[in-house]
Order: structure tokens, then sequence, then C-alpha cells
């Protein structure tokens, strides 16, 4: 699990869970916290990247095929969400090939990853990268259109709001910026090939679906 959040000055962050367990019911899944740091995606440099220990616990409760509560203490703060699924995919019956998961670099970029999320034709995706002070970010490509067969474009934000933990969501602070333009191409069903133009910088990564 990678919780997509804001720190105390708005900036986008994240919060990773690489593992954890089930209870013997499989309705609750718990797992240490990680806040990684690492290079900016612009010039990675693996031996950079430092998960460091850990800094808190999460609980996922599963409720149904569509809820789930979470149950937080990172960095010293606690507290309570309830999620329920994203839907921003249009039904569309067209058969189209499952680029849903999560994808990185390879062991020779580890640390960074993009996930993909698929709801019928359109894909969501989130790049959890690291900033200039090697700080995590994130930037998002929340919709877009499938060029070719295989390449899927749109563009890229940055999003800025209020703190994440330890307080009550305020949506009306929620910002987005748009700072550029990607294409993510197919080349396999388990390679692909990922573009980007973000903040004047430029480049072209390959991917793999990640085998966690």
């Amino acid at each position: 699990s990678v919780i997509y959040a804001y720190d105390a000055a708005g900036k986008p962050t994240w919060f990773v869970i690489p593992g954890g367990s089930w209870n013997a019911a499989k309705t609750e899944f718990t797992g240490e916290v990680y806040v990684p740091t690492g290079s900016p995606f612009y010039a990675y440099d693996t031996s950079k990247f430092l998960v460091g220990p850990p800094v808190g616990s999460v609980k996922l409760t599963v409720d149904g095929l569509s809820r789930i509560a979470l149950d937080y203490t990172i960095l010293g703060k606690a507290g309570h969400k309830d999620l329920v699924r994203n839907d921003f995919g249009p039904v569309d019956i067209t058969v189209q090939p499952g680029a849903g998961d999560m994808w990185w670099g390879g062991a020779a970029q580890n640390g960074w990853g993009v996930a993909v999320l698929q709801q019928y034709k359109t894909l969501f995706l989130v790049w959890f990268t690291y900033d200039a002070t090697g700080a995590p970010t994130w930037f998002v490509m929340p919709g877009g259109s499938w060029t070719t067969l295989e390449t899927y474009s749109g563009r890229v934000y940055r999003s800025s709001s209020m703190q994440w933990l330890g307080a009550a969501y305020e949506p009306s602070l929620f910002h987005m910026t748009d700072v550029g333009s990607y294409s993510i191409r197919f080349t396999t069903t388990d390679t692909a090939i990922l573009s980007y133009a973000i903040e004047g910088r430029t480049g072209s990564i390959p991917l793999t679906r990640t085998p966690f």
C-alpha cells in the first residue's frame, strides 16, 4: 500500500506499507509504515535510496467490496480515515489489455515506482518519486487517451493541499497544477516505457511490473 498525502507545508508526500499480515478472518491487514528518501526522478541514483526505520503502523479493515477503514499511527500522530473505491473510468466494454499494476524500473532503480490503476479503458497513474532535496513527492496523471493500441497519453499534475496527518481533511484547500505531459507505451504484457516532459525536463524510463 502507498498513502499519497500532504506534509505540514501542504506539499505532496507519500508513506509506503510494503508488507504486513492479515488476521485469521482476513478482514484486517496490519503493516509498518516507512518514509524513504532518494534522488529526483530526472537524475535517479539508487545509491541514495534510503528506506530508514519504520515511522509507524497502519491497520486496514475491509468492509465489503467497496469500503476500507484506515487507522494509523505515523510520526507520532494517530488518525482514522474511511475509504471507498475511486470510480474514475466510464463504462466501456471494449476489450483492452490489463495494464493495472504496480510498475517500477527494476532492481537497478529500486525506490520509486508508478501505480497504474485501470477501470475499463481509462488509466489513472501516480508516480511516486523524490524531489530535488531527496524528500518523497508524487505526480498524478488522472486521465488521458489511447493514442495507439499500445500507448496511453495525458497530462501530468502536481497537487497541494492541507496537512494530512492528524487532521480533518479540508478539500477546499486542494489545488492541482499542470506541470507537463506523459505517455506510457506497453511494449509487452509485462514491460512498458514511460516518457515525460515535466517542468522543463524530459526523459524516458523503462518499466516492468513489480513482483511484490
